[in-house]
């Protein structure tokens, strides 16, 4: 008689200890269920808060260039969660790009670096993977950190009532920005910040899997994430005052005279459901008005009807009369 042939049963890898008793089998089940169907909804809520808190950040970023901070409220939540939504895909198409980029430039290095001798290419693999290189990898990442930071958050403090103040307050960087009506230099700025990211994400990764205990894996996981929500954030309201290098209607309104005088020019800048704002810029070459410029907001109650005249670009009506006295005092007189 042919021996019988043990036969086995594969049972699933994550079941329970078999001295759980057939109650609590089917609790510890349900308590399974019951955390899956929880967890979705949960992750759910946290990617639409953060597309709703990305856009915004981008609404308080245009509010903020504008100088509009006292009206109520201008987007709706639906809008902001769909600005962020563009947002964040538009800086994903830039860390895309430099991606790919960075991919190629790798390839080329490594190509590089293997035509030389081999003593020295020998003594790079070693270098590689020595705890050295690790620490020269993290101080990389906390530079490319600080630098990008610094950077976005001084774009950001500087973006507040840009169209209010003069040309030399508004500095160097914004004022080069807001003139270029074909945004040429503020896709370069977005730009870089994309760049800066994706290396600061690349250098992340790098040390993440170079890490050998827990604990740092999780302290620099920390560390890096809350980096780059810093960086989105500020990218998000970089790309809020970018969006107001565009023409904004010159209005005229009833007994627009009687309040804000002659020789001005009314541009609405945005309203609620109480007042408009309007940035209301003085064109006089007599300099009899001494405040070049300043925001009124008008009540709705006070206006009985109001019409676009026509689309001017916001910054240089705003900065067009002070960049013009500015050339006139710089250039030299010419005497004979």
């Amino acid at each position: 008689m042919a021996p019988e042939q043990s036969t086995t049963v594969n049972e699933p890898q994550n079941r329970l200890p078999a001295n759980v008793r057939p109650e609590d089998r089917t609790q510890a089940l349900k308590s399974v269920l019951e955390f899956k169907s929880l967890a979705w909804p949960v992750a759910v809520a946290i990617v639409v808060g953060f597309f709703h808190y990305v856009g915004r950040a981008a609404a308080v970023g245009k509010i903020s260039a504008l100088g509009i901070h006292h009206l109520v409220q201008i987007t709706s939540p639906q809008d902001n969660v769909f600005l962020g939504v563009l947002i964040v895909s538009h800086l994903a198409l830039f860390v895309a790009m430099a991606f790919v980029f960075g991919i190629l430039m790798f390839r080329l290095l490594k190509l590089i670096v293997q035509q030389l001798p081999t003593s020295i290419y020998l003594r790079v693999q070693v270098f590689r993977r020595s705890q050295i290189a690790t620490i020269v990898l993290g101080v990389a990442a906390l530079i490319v950190a600080v630098a990008i930071g610094s950077m976005a958050s001084g774009m950001v403090k500087e973006c507040d009532s840009i169209v209010l103040k003069t040309p030399t307050e508004v500095g160097t960087t914004w004022l080069t920005i807001s003139m270029d009506e074909e945004q040429d230099w503020a896709i370069a700025y977005e730009l870089l910040l994309a760049v800066g990211l994706t290396l600061f994400l690349f250098l992340s990764f790098q040390i993440f899997t170079r890490l050998t205990q827990l604990t740092w894996k999780i302290l620099y996981s920390g560390w890096a994430v809350i980096q780059t929500i810093a960086i989105v954030f500020c990218f998000a309201t970089v790309i809020g005052v970018v969006s107001t290098i565009e023409p904004y209607p010159l209005v005229a309104f009833s007994n627009v005279k009687e309040l804000v005088g002659e020789h001005v020019l009314p541009l609405l800048l945005g309203s609620d459901d109480k007042m408009f704002a309007l940035l209301i810029v003085n064109v006089d070459d007599t300099n009899q008005n001494k405040v070049p410029k300043t925001i009124l907001y008008l009540p709705r109650t006070e206006v009985k009807w109001m019409t676009v005249i026509r689309m001017m670009p916001l910054h240089l009506v705003s900065h067009a009369k002070e960049i013009k006295d500015l050339i006139g005092k710089q250039s030299p007189t010419v005497t004979r």
